[in-house]
């Protein structure tokens, strides 16, 4: 399956990207190019809503988007597979649905990493709203959503961590979520990466990180409980009233002590994908 249309942002680069970019551009004129150039970089999360809520417009309802990064390379048959997945079922025009696939890590010469640095994405459990509240598992460069989720998820909270993380948590509770356990894309790693490195996310690190109250992480997590208010007050109409109290109870964090946070995780399942990364998760709630 063919690409109808490539939008490219160029958020205030100031090195040659944006010549390189119309040098693509030229040298492949069987496509269709929709280039922009913005003077201010906003930092990852906005950018990405920047585009979405420029894109969204543009788009009929059996038109979808997929994002990517700079860093990203795609495989051939990613746009297929992924294609094939929204539209399969028919009712990707009639719910905001979001499909993602696996990924391999690789370095910046597109050399795959060891395998001690995959995440095994396919083994990662299946990402239910209460699973999401805890962790998020689904990459913005694996994705495919439809003009509803596109439409459902701008603007973007203050309190979103993320642009994948934000547009997961609205599939979640409005819609669905598909998960094709194929490796569609080699998500390259380096020094300049915009997005998270691997080498952060080992178990070792992740402990450390919660052992040592680290501040940053502590930030994060207060944010992770506003998004959930944020979700709650905009979608409540919208949503089921198991997902209603779900995300209105984990909104409420800020204002309860450590077991009453762990307690309200246990009777909701609010975990993570292993027990040991629930175990760490739970702690942070205790000490926070």
């Amino acid at each position: 399956e063919k690409i109808d249309y490539i939008h490219i942002f160029d958020f205030a680069s100031t090195d040659t990207t944006y010549d390189q970019i119309i040098e693509i551009k030229e040298t492949h004129k069987n496509y269709a190019w929709n280039i922009s150039k913005i003077n201010h970089a906003p930092g990852p999360a906005a950018s990405f809503f920047y585009a979405i809520k420029k894109i969204s417009p543009l788009i009929s309802s059996t038109d979808f988007i997929l994002l990517a990064d700079q860093d990203d390379f795609w495989y051939e048959n990613k746009i297929q597979l992924t294609l094939d997945s929204m539209l399969d079922g028919g009712n990707f025009n009639k719910v905001p649905k979001l499909v993602y696939t696996d990924f391999e890590y690789a370095d910046d010469q597109l050399n795959p990493l060891p395998k001690e640095t995959d995440h095994n994405i396919s083994a990662w459990k299946e990402p239910t709203l209460q699973r999401l509240l805890a962790q998020n598992n689904i990459y913005g460069c694996t994705m495919m959503i439809n003009r509803l989720l596109a439409e459902k998820a701008i603007p973007i909270p203050s309190s979103a961590e993320n642009h994948d993380y934000w547009v997961s948590m609205v599939a979640a509770s409005l819609g669905e979520i598909i998960h094709i356990k194929k490796r569609t894309i080699l998500y390259r790693q380096h020094a300049n990466n915009v997005s998270g490195h691997y080498s952060n996310n080992s178990l070792k690190k992740r402990f450390q990180r919660y052992y040592k109250r680290n501040a940053q992480l502590e930030k994060m997590m207060r944010m992770r409980f506003e998004m959930a208010g944020e979700l709650h007050n905009r979608f409540y109409k919208d949503i089921s009233e198991p997902n209603q109290k779900l995300l209105l109870g984990y909104s409420n964090f800020e204002n309860q002590n450590g077991i009453e946070r762990v307690s309200f995780c246990f009777k909701k399942g609010i975990e993570k994908d292993s027990f040991l990364q629930s175990l760490a998760f739970y702690y942070l709630l205790l000490r926070m």
